[in-house]
């Protein structure tokens, strides 16, 4: 988990996600769920504490 500001957070997305993307089926956005640039995404469930992730 980051251990820092969701405005940090969104600006590192901002910048690993791939610049040229125009559609959703682009290989390159294709290609960036699956390289180490990716974060990896995921939710605590307020309530049980279960962890859910992409």
């Amino acid at each position: 988990m980051w251990d820092v500001p969701i405005e940090r957070q969104i600006e590192y997305l901002r910048s690993a996600f791939p610049k040229d993307v125009t559609a959703a089926d682009d290989s390159e956005l294709n290609l960036f769920w699956y390289m180490e640039e990716c974060p990896r995404i995921g939710w605590l469930h307020p309530e049980t504490g279960v962890l859910y992730a992409s």
